[in-house]
């Protein structure tokens, strides 16, 4: 369509419209079915083909109008390459949609190839106005137009279920699902006339997104994460009592294992620090894989506490062992108390060997 627009619920031109316009006396009224039809293309084939195309427009007219007499319409508007023509049945209207576009295959357009022509039936209650029509109606047709593609013939669900029964021979209709047109809130069930004379496949209809939002387009599958969200939801609707998919802290949210292990170093640090202030050497150093607190003093300044054997015979120790091995040393370099320095220098011995025996004081 040739810029066309729609003022105050009819159709008018914002370019041109041919001054071969006829008015006919007789138009239906009340509930009009209409048939709106247009060019697929055509800007571009009057820019390659300015004057084969303006031949080719003239026949084209003549044919859609061939059609829409054969099946008692009436063309009332054209704009541009556009023809709207109204109806007193939707069968009418189905029947004339049917043999324009057979008429259109059989002609030969010569260097244009092919001129394909998409159409689009629905009808309702209008008001006529002495040759034009004023409705709601006129903008669903546009609308539901404006979606298709050439040679394609797309019907409203009021229009498929009004004239189902009363289709043309060997004609069915197709159910393309429901679709959102622009400016317009309510979708539409659409349906396309199938024939053995038409084009069965075409591409996606041109509708608007069916989720109404006024985000921006989504352009990734990372946005939606659909495949998660799905998981999810199949992960919310198994049993939660499944220890072994839900793990037990969904039971015991606090955490008995972390509740003891807390305890647990509660009570090593209060051990190591009742060991402090008894140690004959200043300088204790403790080496990965060397013999760790001898007694007699070891390379490099070992403790004077009894340490387990094990550790003794050269037993790596891991990293928790040394931390806390460190820590008992430092303690012990502390000034020596006064009071009961032989029971500080016994906890400190005690402590060495918890250490050396492998139980680990976290850091």
């Amino acid at each position: 369509m040739a810029g066309s627009t729609f003022q105050s619920g009819r159709v008018t031109s914002s370019r041109w419209t041919r001054s071969d316009t006829s008015r006919v006396d007789a138009l239906p009224s009340g509930d009009v079915t209409f048939l709106f039809t247009d060019i697929e293309g055509s800007t571009g084939l009057l820019g390659q083909h300015p004057s084969a195309y303006a031949a080719a427009l003239l026949r084209h007219d003549a044919l859609l109008r061939e059609a829409i007499r054969a099946h008692e319409g009436a063309v009332f508007e054209t704009v541009g390459d556009a023809i709207y023509a109204a109806f007193g049945a939707p069968s009418r209207a189905v029947g004339a949609a049917l043999d324009a576009q057979r008429r259109l295959q059989a002609e030969p357009w010569g260097e244009l190839g092919q001129i394909k022509v998409r159409m689009a039936v629905h009808g309702g209650p209008v008001e006529r106005r002495g040759d034009h029509y004023f409705g709601a109606p006129l903008y669903r047709c546009a609308r539901l137009m404006s979606i298709g593609y050439g040679a394609q013939i797309l019907l409203s669900h009021r229009t498929a279920e009004s004239a189902r029964d009363q289709l043309p021979d060997r004609a069915s209709v197709r159910a393309m699902g429901r679709h959102r047109l622009k400016d317009l809130a309510e979708p539409e069930d659409v349906f396309q006339l199938v024939h053995p004379d038409l084009p069965f496949d075409f591409p996606p209809l041109k509708s608007l997104d069916p989720r109404a939002t006024n985000l921006p387009e989504q352009l990734t599958s990372f946005v939606g994460r659909e495949k998660e969200r799905a998981a999810i939801a199949r992960a919310r609707a198994e049993p939660s009592g499944d220890a072994h998919r839900t793990g037990r802290h969904r039971q015991d949210p606090a955490g008995s294992a972390s509740r003891r292990r807390r305890a647990s170093l509660v009570r090593r640090r209060s051990l190591l620090r009742a060991a402090g202030g008894d140690h004959r050497s200043r300088g204790c150093r403790i080496r990965r894989g060397a013999d760790v607190g001898s007694e007699g003093g070891g390379s490099g300044g070992d403790c004077a506490n009894p340490v387990a054997p094990s550790a003794r015979q050269g037993t790596p120790a891991c990293p928790r062992q040394l931390r806390a091995s460190r820590r008992a040393c430092a303690s012990a370099r502390r000034p020596k108390s006064s009071n009961d320095g032989g029971s500080i220098a016994q906890a400190a011995g005690e402590a060495m060997s918890v250490v050396a025996t492998g139980m680990a004081v976290p850091a």
